[in-house]
This record gives C-alpha cells, structure tokens and sequence, in this order.
C-alpha cells in the first residue's frame, strides 16, 4: 500500500498484454499510470479492435466511470508492463471529506460533459453498443 495524505491507495502491477478492465464491466476503482503504457479500445463485430487511445504516466484510466458510477465503456490493456495507483471509492470518498460540495459538482458536471461528448462520438462514428 502507498499513501496518498491519510488515505492509503494500493500499488498494482500489471504484464504486457494484461486487460486491467473490459468494457461492460462495473467501475470500482481508478487507476493512475506511474510507469508504462495503456490501450484503450472498443471491440466490435467479429472480433475486431478500434483503439480510442493511450494512457501514459501520470495519466487517469477508467475516471468518467468510476465518477459517474458507469459501467466501463471501453477495455484497457496494458502494452508495456505497467505500474499504477490504484484509488477505491472508499478512499477518494475519505479524500474528498473536507472538500467544498461545489468543487465535487464541478468535477462531476466535466465528467458528465465529457461522458455525452464520447457518446456522441461513439453514435457519430458507430463504434459499437
């Protein structure tokens, strides 16, 4: 475990070709990349990959879920060995305590926005369910 002021948050590892999370299912944490790379990709008919991106160091993985308490739109596996925090709902909750409820509004409303703009997207481009 690691420390993240009071909170702890757990150091995880993942190989090269690990899948840290698959599209469709529940978001009960966060990830935030220290070292390697991740694919985020949708799976279509047939088996095939659209990859919507990567995430690097000190990038957030899996966030618009896990704040908006959604299912993952997409799956994310790792490319390169991979060493990232891993933040729970009970810790960012614990975090977020003695923050200001309008900060937390903001936070949730950009994630909100950024949620219907990859939907649009998403219906735009026909990349699946």
């Amino acid at each position: 475990m690691t420390e993240q002021g009071k909170h702890p948050t757990e150091k995880v590892e993942f190989a090269a070709g690990a899948l840290i999370f698959a599209e469709g299912d529940p978001s009960h944490e966060l990830y935030i990349v220290q070292d390697g790379q991740v694919e985020v990709y949708k799976s279509g008919h047939g088996g095939s990959k659209t990859v919507l991106g990567r995430v690097a160091r000190n990038e957030f993985l899996g966030e618009i879920s896990f704040l908006l308490d959604k299912r993952h739109s997409a799956s994310a596996a790792a490319l390169t060995p991979v060493v990232a925090v891993k933040i729970t709902k009970a810790s960012l909750n614990a975090q977020l305590a003695d923050t200001p409820s309008w900060l937390i509004s903001l936070a949730k409303g950009l994630a909100i926005k950024l949620d219907h703009s990859n939907e649009a997207l998403k219906k735009a481009s026909r990349i699946g369910p």
